[in-house]
């Protein structure tokens, strides 16, 4: 693990997908990089709803621009929030301007909304199957010591299927 570069991005609204990324990020030894909306989203319910909208339209937000290159890392993890059974428009801008050549992996993080579909979009929208399967965190607020357990060991099995490749 110590002579693999790991990066994890992400995009977090609530702040769910953010404490898991750097739990992640932290069990790897990995760089972070947070995803910026170029324009912040609303406050309250006006946000749910636009950001659901926009989300199932698969939009792609404008984004601040990265203080990273994804493409001097040897392993990508991405991680989104789970809007209306989609990806967030910043993970679908990041989608499709990073152009991942090398090994990622996916995880999400949600009120109520099981990632499944989100992953095999997600995936198909990529081109190529991730190096583990995805972890999807249902409830991280309530369930903060589990989630954070369950995204550490997952960050476990991502170094052990590079190895294994």
């Amino acid at each position: 693990m110590k002579d693999k570069r790991f990066l994890v991005v992400y995009y977090s609204y609530t702040g769910s997908t953010e404490l898991i990324a750097s739990e992640i990020a932290d069990a790897l030894g990995a760089d972070l990089l947070k995803l910026q909306l170029a324009k912040p989203m609303p406050q309250g319910g006006r946000a749910f709803a636009i950001g659901g909208l926009t989300a199932a339209l698969g939009i792609k937000a404008r984004l601040q621009a990265w203080d990273k290159d994804p493409s001097q890392y040897d392993a990508v993890i991405v991680g989104t929030p789970v809007w209306a059974w989609h990806t967030a428009p910043a993970f679908n801008r990041f989608w499709a301007e990073a152009k991942l050549q090398q090994p990622y992996a996916l995880f999400s993080c949600s009120g109520d909304t099981p990632p499944a579909k989100l992953f095999d979009k997600a995936i198909q929208r990529v081109g190529t199957s991730p190096v583990c399967a995805p972890l999807g965190l249902v409830k991280v607020e309530g369930t903060r010591d589990k989630s954070i357990a369950d995204a550490r060991a997952w960050a476990a099995s991502i170094v052990t299927a590079l190895d294994k490749s």
